[in-house]
């Protein structure tokens, strides 16, 4: 048995992560702003930037698991950036502080990352390899991964986790698509042709958990085998909900129409046609490798 702190863990991931490890044995301690339990685990209150409240939680620890950061899916004015940008480097840098000036730190830190760190490649294939984008997401990712491996830390394996868009029953990225759709609104974005870097819930804590349990460290791109283009994820979804074909919205409409909700439309019209190369080559096996089973699984849990 492992002792594991979960930070960040009132999030879509950590709320499947956190009972899945406990199922598994290991001791759990989830943090969060307000300390609350997470599916009956007792959490503590951790504000994701004090560096003595980091080392206290992480004292005695056997691996820890970064997942704090601010949800992207807000208005990228000035003060949604510095929040989603301050939430990801001040949580990463307390928590190699305070691994740093521990005798005995945890033998593997998992401290979260995203696909977005490729920014709008279009039809370029990429790996954990390529290259940073030069947009907001690209370089925050960038700063965000500077910000784990910047420390001296040589007996504590780091890994890199860049989540694509996260599938799975009660959240993500389904849960909003759906609800376009059955108001018969599920039309493609844009042209439609952009890769969706994408992985189901249940795949991405089971992925988690294999980079725990196998010696990898870096980056390791957390998607599915494949991506998928936007406009054949919309047809998906319009089948799966019994809802007829719909036209496309323009990419200009998507903007217009994100500048006044205060939607990032950049989140809908970017390519990244990613590939997890450092799962695949480690024998990793995707439960839902399939992106029609995934969305299923998504809307029928």
């Amino acid at each position: 048995m492992s002792r594991i702190v979960v930070a960040g863990a009132n999030g879509f991931i950590g709320r499947a992560l956190v009972p899945s490890l406990a199922a598994d044995g290991h001791s759990v301690l989830p943090l969060s702003r307000k300390g609350e339990a997470v599916s009956g685990v007792a959490g503590a209150a951790w504000d994701g930037a004090s560096v003595h409240t980091a080392l206290v939680h992480l004292s005695g620890a056997d691996a820890v698991i970064n997942l704090v950061g601010a949800p992207i899916n807000q208005e990228w004015n000035v003060k949604g950036r510095k929040e989603i940008v301050g939430s990801r480097l001040a949580s990463t840098r307390a928590i190699g502080e305070a691994l740093q000036s521990m005798p005995f730190p945890p033998s593997v830190w998992i401290n979260g990352s995203a696909t977005g760190y490729y920014g709008d490649a279009g039809e370029t294939l990429l790996d954990e390899s390529s290259p940073a984008g030069h947009d907001f997401l690209g370089e925050t990712c960038a700063a965000w991964e500077q910000a784990c491996t910047q420390f001296d830390l040589p007996s504590t394996r780091r890994v890199l986790l860049r989540t694509g868009v996260v599938f799975g029953p009660g959240g993500g990225m389904i849960s909003t698509l759906s609800k376009l759709t059955r108001a018969f609104l599920g039309g493609a974005v844009g042209n439609g042709r952009q890769f969706i870097p994408w992985i189901h819930l249940d795949d991405e804590i089971a992925l988690i958990k294999w980079c725990l349990d196998h010696e990898v460290s870096g980056p390791v791109n957390a998607t599915a085998p494949e991506p998928v283009r936007n406009g054949d994820l919309m047809r998906i979804l319009r089948s799966k909900l019994h809802r007829p074909w719909s036209p496309p919205a323009p990419a200009f409409m998507v903007k217009l129409v994100g500048a006044v909700l205060g939607f990032p439309a950049e989140l809908a019209l970017v390519s990244d046609r990613v590939k997890p190369i450092v799962a695949q080559e480690g024998g990793f096996v995707w439960k839902y490798p399939d992106v029609e089973a995934a969305v299923h699984a998504s809307l029928n849990p």
